[in-house]
């Protein structure tokens, strides 16, 4: 992940501009979640949303998700008129999987314009994130979002980051057991070996 000198967050007190939602990609049908009689969609949100640590996943599928940055429309203050809203230019999203053996920076989906997407108040910028899973241990998702916010006076570069931590397992266990069936005609001894694989994805099958 690129790492740029002049974004100078760390004097910066006030809330950002621009703000990151993270939605997982769920697999199952979506009616089964929202129903038309629902009278607003957001309240899918608590449900895609990703937290800051949201479990385990499993080695052998694909991490998915979206990543929307979001210019945020400042609410006026105690019913007075609106906030001035700045200018956002050049909206960068980055992100990388840190996994036991090494980070990676992933590429997103649809690729963008190197130099940044402008946002208009409430606009969104949004990315495909796609990662193989491939070796079990704990990951982190990094997201970086950049951007240049302005005003009729100055402007300044400002970014921050968000992580999203879970643990990827092995999506089949196996288990065995030998045990002794006696002497054989000849009078050797015999052995049977039985092997249950497990699906640990939830799904609680099992097979012999």
């Amino acid at each position: 992940m690129s790492h740029q000198r002049h974004f100078s967050d760390a004097a910066v007190k006030e809330p950002h501009s621009v703000s990151l939602k993270v939605l997982r990609h769920v697999f199952f049908p979506i009616q089964l979640l929202y129903h038309g009689t629902n009278p607003t969609p957001f309240l899918l949100s608590p449900i895609l949303a990703l937290p800051p640590s949201f479990g385990s996943a499993y080695v052998g599928t694909t991490f998915s998700c979206t990543l929307c940055a979001n210019h945020d429309i400042p609410p006026p203050i105690d019913g007075g008129p609106p906030l001035s809203v700045k200018t956002i230019r050049d909206v960068k999203i980055e992100a990388e999987m840190k996994t036991p053996s090494s980070p990676t920076l992933i590429p997103l989906l649809p690729p963008g314009n190197d130099e940044g997407t402008d946002l208009s108040p409430g606009g969104t910028l949004q990315k495909i994130v796609s990662f193989d899973l491939r070796e079990e241990g704990a990951h982190t998702l990094v997201v970086q979002v950049s951007y240049y916010e302005a005003t009729s006076t100055s402007g300044r570069a400002r970014m921050f980051r968000k992580l999203y931590q879970f643990v990827c397992k092995g999506l089949l266990v196996v288990r065995t057991k030998t045990s002794a069936l006696g002497l054989g005609k000849q009078g050797n001894r015999r052995w049977v070996l039985e092997a249950q694989v497990e699906n640990s994805g939830g799904g609680g099958e099992t097979g012999d």
